[in-house]
Parts: C-alpha cells; structure tokens; sequence
C-alpha cells in the first residue's frame, strides 16, 4: 500500500531520472527550497473541526501536488532536456480527536527506496477549535513536517548522490462550516522552511559564490499560507480537495479517509 502512495511522492516522471543539481547558486537554493517547503508541508486537508464532539479516528492518505517552476528553472540549466514541471508528495494520515476540541494529526511514510531515490516524511499538528455560531467553526492549528529524499546523478564521470533536507513550522486560522455532507473551509497561515541541499561525491554548488566547496547548504525562508478547501463526509468515508499559495508557488492536495 505505501509503495503505491510512495509513486506519487514526487510526482514528476521526472524525479529520478537522469536530471542534474550542478553549479547551484544561492538564489538557485532559494528558489529550490521555497518550491520543497512548500510540497513538504503538512496538510491534513481538512476543516476547522475534528472528528466528533467526543472522541474520534480517521485514518487514510493525503497527495500534493506543487507547482516547481523555479526549480524547473535549475535543472534546464543544467540539461535542456529535463524537465520538472511539478512536484509531488503523499502520507499516510491519521487524526485523533478528543473532548474539548483537540485534536492531534500525524503525516507519515518510513523510509522507502523507490529506484534510484529515497525518501521519508513525518509530520504532526495540533488543532483547536470551537463554534463561533450556528454553522460556523473557527480552529487554530499548529503543525510541523520534516521530508528527506536522496536521489544519484553522475557529473563529469562522479557518481554523486544528492539529498534534499526540509523542515516546515506553521501556524494556521481556519474558518469552515458544516452544510451536512459538505464542510467547505478557508484558511491564513504563517509557515517558516529550512532546507538543506547536502552532495557526497562531487561539488554541486557555484565555486564563485562558495568558494570552500562545502558539502552542504542551508537555506531559510517564510511565507504566508492562504488555502481553501471542501470536504465531504459521506457514511465512514471523507473525500477533500485543498488550493494553497505560499512560498510563491501553489499546491493542490487531496484526501481520502475514513473515520470512526
């Protein structure tokens, strides 16, 4: 079952192909990190409120699909030929609420190699939320994610393995409503990302602008995040799409569960 989530978790045909991270410069590193922060952040794709007013399960999975065009930028530098024109992510979901109106979410995929690559996701939230008035939710939700791959390239006959490092933070206010069977929602957040792009091998990075050929570099970034989405509860089944904007790209995601 993971294998089949894992095929969508960088969802170009491209990801492990045979593209290259060469001569990177740090506007290059920044552009690449605000495209993985914003893939690599968790969304459980749901509304303001939990699973019940007591206690309540869901369990199911999340895709994402993100617009990467400045990341598409690099590697066409590199080779014409590549291309990148989106990238993707999916986990596993599991939300757990209780009285009050907590609830906790986990995002996850253990480490998996797919071809050439890897990767690893875990992710988690807290959210509150409470009635504002009939058909109207307001919800705070903290959440954080931390998504690993690694991929292998050859530059100038070096066998180079690549690894891609992400972490996310942010804090979000949502306002949903519950119409039956459909929960739409709108959303404002603020998200903090640290990427780091790390090569064993070769040097990857511009000699101009770093000059002591490291092995690694950090970048940081932040954003505002604003989203929308629509949920559906059907009998023990939820089906929910999310828009986003942040890190100056859009995301897509989607959702498939069941609850309790």
């Amino acid at each position: 079952m993971f294998k089949l989530i894992l095929i969508t978790f960088l969802f170009s045909s491209s990801v492990f192909a045979d593209f290259k991270f060469n001569d990177l410069t740090s506007a290059e590193l920044g552009n690449i990190s605000k495209d993985f922060s914003a893939n690599f952040m968790f969304t459980s794709v749901s509304p303001a409120h939990g699973n019940g007013n007591l206690i309540g399960l869901e369990v199911g999975f999340v895709g994402n699909v993100t617009e990467s065009e400045e990341t598409e930028k690099v590697i066409k530098r590199v080779d014409p030929t590549q291309s990148l024109d989106y990238i993707g992510s999916a986990y596993g979901l599991i939300t757990f609420s209780i009285p009050f109106g907590f609830t906790f979410e986990l995002g996850i995929v253990p480490e998996t190699e797919i071809g050439d690559g890897k990767v690893e996701y875990l992710a988690g939230a807290l959210k509150w939320y409470t009635k504002l008035v009939p058909l109207l939710d307001i919800g705070v939700r903290g959440h954080f994610s931390k998504g690993d791959f690694g991929f292998s390239q050859t530059i100038s006959g070096v066998n180079t393995t690549v690894g891609i490092e992400n972490s996310v933070k942010g804090l979000d206010l949502i306002l949903s409503s519950d119409l039956f069977i459909l929960e739409p929602y709108l959303g404002l957040g603020y998200v903090t990302g640290e990427t780091t792009v790390n090569a064993t091998g070769s040097v990857i990075f511009d000699s101009t602008e770093y000059s002591s050929s490291p092995s690694s570099v950090t970048v940081d970034d932040s954003s505002i995040r604003l989203f929308a989405g629509l949920q559906v509860d059907l009998f023990l089944m939820r089906i929910a799409a999310e828009y986003a904007k942040m890190f100056d790209t859009t995301r897509i995601s989607g959702k498939l569960s069941f609850y309790f």
